[in-house]
């Protein structure tokens, strides 16, 4: 049986998908985003990041709103354009 993950790369922080989670882009593109928004809240609401997926960068307000920015660019522009491209 072959394994597989999805990988996520780009002026935004690297993460790997597992292709059970997320079997097409579109999910993976949405498991992404659900995983950083739960680190930029935990950061915003100055919670610990223990049990986040690991983002390499400081945990402060202003990454954090970096990567909000980021993530925003992705849900209104990337993630349409998917759906899309797979219909």
């Amino acid at each position: 049986m072959l394994k597989f993950v999805w990988v996520v790369v780009g002026n935004i922080p690297s993460a790997y998908i597992d292709i059970q989670s997320a079997p097409n882009a579109y999910k993976a593109v949405e498991s992404y985003i659900f995983i950083m928004e739960d680190w930029i809240e935990h950061v915003k609401n100055k919670k610990s990041i223990a049990e986040c997926y690991p983002v390499n960068v400081e945990p402060t307000p202003e990454y954090a709103e970096m990567l909000s920015t980021r993530i925003q660019i992705i849900k209104d522009d990337l993630l349409p354009e998917i759906k899309i491209a797979l219909n």
